[in-house]
């Protein structure tokens, strides 16, 4: 946590796009983040997580993650850095066990949508507006309870947003340009299952048809190849 937030034990972060955010990493005090627009994998403790728009994610000390982008999608993101003081006075005035936020291998994930979705990013927003030091940690705390309570009882995405290994290694595969212009049997090859069976999880995770996955890489490797003025658009049509 910055220096400049360590008067109010509280850190603000808001960050548009993939490419602003941390590479693989740590820390020594506990975050939470909102997903506020898009979509990106979350590469969490080994794991790799669709991410979503609404999505509130408990990150804890022992943590090591990064985000990355998921095919043409980009997200905006909105992370709270918390001291761990802080979670362990309000999981004291719960009642709540701090030790099982700490058991499973990846952290607490909550779905927030409707009312719920916007009045949850008005409160997290007006984090930045409060003077820093005790206006800001006073604040903080008097939402900070719901959220974690939040957490405790009604975590139960985490599991559920993770992405098979195999289907992982697939989508690794197939940012490869010599795998990608091979098209649809070049990734039902990779995937080493049925093209119905690689569809359905493709609509699970990523909300496309392996198909429409496909046809955007080439689209963004045309674009760029006709920006870099190497082809022009009759060759790369026809690529």
């Amino acid at each position: 946590m910055p220096d400049c937030d360590k008067i109010s034990s509280v850190g603000y972060l808001y960050q548009v796009g993939v490419k602003e955010t941390c590479q693989l990493h740590t820390h020594d005090f506990y975050e939470i983040f909102y997903i506020i627009k898009g979509k990106a994998i979350h590469a969490i403790n080994g794991e790799k997580q669709v991410l979503l728009q609404g999505m509130l994610v408990f990150i804890r000390p022992s943590d090591t993650h990064e985000y990355a982008f998921l095919n043409h999608y980009d997200f905006e993101i909105l992370s709270i850095g918390i001291e761990c003081w802080i979670v362990e006075r309000v999981c004291k005035y719960l009642g709540l066990d701090l030790a099982q936020f700490h058991k499973p291998k990846l952290p607490p994930m909550i779905m927030q949508d409707g009312a719920h979705c916007w009045e949850l990013q008005k409160k997290l927003m007006r984090i930045h507006e409060k003077e820093k030091g005790e206006e800001r940690q006073r604040y903080f705390l008097s939402i900070f309870p719901e959220i974690l309570y939040q957490f405790y009882y009604d975590s139960n995405y985490q599991n559920e947003m993770v992405i098979p290994a195999w289907l992982s290694n697939v989508i690794e595969k197939m940012e490869k340009k010599d795998n990608f212009l091979r098209g649809l049997p070049r990734m039902i090859e990779l995937a080493n299952v049925s093209q119905e069976h690689l569809t359905r999880e493709f609509k699970r995770f990523l909300g496309i048809t392996p198909t429409e996955f496909i046809n955007i890489k080439k689209i963004n490797y045309g674009v760029e190849l006709l920006l870099e003025r190497k082809y022009d658009i009759l060759e790369v049509c026809y690529m």
